[in-house]
């Protein structure tokens, strides 16, 4: 800390704090972080207002803990297991916002629905294992081509759905022909590499 140059926090001491105690808050996968209290009168606190500290730290643990498996849960009830894309339910939230947002602001919805070709030819030769790195891939290659405000889902199997708010027909089209490039180049799974259509 002696050569720490990047903040001009003056230390503890400066203060005026002769006495600290702290706890690690220390969740199943791994440390959340630490909290302390300080007093200026040394010796301030005892070993029992240690223990005590040390039992708020784990209450914060369980919380932060509970809090961040609830979140993994979410994203596990909305995003598919295997692309890491938005799934089923979510593709269908998002498809009833965009209406929505559709009626009230006068704009389109434009959704496109795509079929892998080929795809149980690749799963049945090459494996399951080449059918899972394919279809990774194909949900990686439409993520790149359309836009940020775009929804790239996976519905299952080898469909995708691409959700996108249009202001013209000329836009979706555009979308569309982006999306046709995807299948230009092979994709690249472990035994070698496949082209696929859509």
């Amino acid at each position: 800390w002696a050569s720490e140059r990047r903040f001009s926090v003056p230390s503890l001491r400066d203060r005026g704090i002769r006495a600290t105690a702290a706890a690690a808050i220390r969740g199943r996968s791994g440390a959340f972080g630490v909290i302390g209290v300080h007093s200026a009168t040394v010796g301030a606190f005892s070993g029992e207002e240690g223990q005590w500290l040390q039992s708020i730290a784990d209450l914060l643990a369980s919380a932060l803990d509970r809090e961040r498996s609830e979140a993994v849960m979410r994203h596990q009830s909305l995003h598919d297991a295997l692309t890491g894309l938005p799934n089923r339910a979510l593709l269908f939230d998002r498809v009833e916002h965009a209406f929505g947002r559709a009626e009230r602001f006068g704009f389109g919805v434009a959704v496109l629905l795509l079929d892998v070709d080929g795809f149980k030819t690749v799963n049945d030769s090459l494996g399951h294992q080449a059918g899972d790195e394919l279809l990774i891939e194909v949900g990686s290659r439409l993520t790149e081509v359309v836009r940020t405000s775009d929804t790239v889902a996976r519905l299952g199997g080898d469909e995708f759905v691409v959700l996108a708010e249009v202001e013209s027909d000329e836009e979706a089209f555009e979308i569309a022909d982006r999306i046709a490039q995807v299948w230009e180049k092979p994709f690249a799974v472990a035994s070698g590499e496949v082209f696929c259509s859509a």
